[in-house]
């Protein structure tokens, strides 16, 4: 028998709600029923990964200085929600490492006019944003330009430019610039005979999953999670459709074991354990 050639196939949204139903016992769900279902696994959704199991939402994302003081707004577009406690600042090809501080400590700070290479950050988390504060702050503004060919380039070494360093028509301008796509970052005009500063943060962004809003949508998600999707929406949804505790409990082994298999194939959402040798 041949094979359909066809892999990676995902579900939509009305897919998994109606499978959700099913196992309800709702072979045919009215248009509440499944806005019922659209709240319940969106809700889901950001739950798992306020818990921080969407992995594959994780990003390495470019923080360009500003050149002053004052904190760097991160861009609304690009929904960044949570921001890994380790980043590294790069000037020149020289990486260095950088560590978290908490609000209390940053405010506590009385030379946060201190300017050098930084190695501390404190992040702000607002409702539409967060803002990024360094100590010491960078005090030079980092090299963002347009190149010749209309993407985005990032200055990775400094340099006064001349004609050979013009992304991407310069003969050695890979020496000096680096291509980045990046939702709110933009790259201004370039010009020659203009001196072009590399200092950049890198950090781990945790960007949010996108909502579940038509039919039609597939979910923010890698295909493992499906059944632990349906399941869990199942488990969710059976004190609404009122199921008895009996059911009830059912459904929810059910959603744990899926989500357990699920879990299983992220080796990189385990805790790290070290067992002593006692052999010894």
């Amino acid at each position: 028998m041949p094979l359909s050639g066809v892999s990676g196939t995902t579900l939509t949204l009305d897919q998994i709600r109606r499978d959700a139903l099913s196992d309800l016992g709702v072979s045919n769900p009215s248009a509440s029923d499944l806005d019922k279902a659209t709240l319940k696994l969106n809700l889901i959704k950001n739950e798992w990964q306020n818990r921080g199991i969407y992995l594959w939402k994780e990003t390495l994302a470019a923080v360009p200085m500003s050149g002053k003081s004052a904190g760097i707004s991160l861009p609304a577009a690009a929904y960044i929600i949570d921001i890994e406690n380790n980043a590294f600042f790069r000037q020149n090809s020289q990486d260095y490492p950088m560590s978290a501080f908490s609000r209390t400590n940053y405010e506590q700070m009385t030379n946060k006019q201190t300017a050098g290479i930084p190695n501390r950050f404190f992040v702000d988390y607002q409702l539409t944003a967060p803002t990024m504060y360094f100590w010491p702050y960078w005090n030079y503004a980092t090299g963002v330009v347009t190149g010749t060919d209309g993407n985005t380039y990032l200055c990775i070494l400094d340099h006064t430019s001349t004609a050979a360093s013009k992304p991407i028509t310069g003969a050695s301008y890979s020496s000096y610039w680096t291509q980045i796509s990046q939702i709110g970052v933009t790259g201004s005009t370039w010009a020659t005979a203009t001196s072009y500063t590399s200092g950049v943060t890198w950090i781990t962004a945790n960007v949010a999953a996108q909502d579940l809003v038509n039919p039609g949508d597939n979910p923010d998600a890698p295909l493992p999670w499906m059944s632990a999707l349906i399941d869990t929406l199942a488990w969710r949804l059976s004190k609404t459709f009122g199921k008895s505790l009996a059911e009830r409990a059912e459904l929810k082994q059910d959603a744990r074991e899926s989500f357990s298999i699920a879990m299983g194939g992220q080796p990189g959402s385990g805790d790290l354990r070290i067992y002593p040798d006692f052999r010894r």
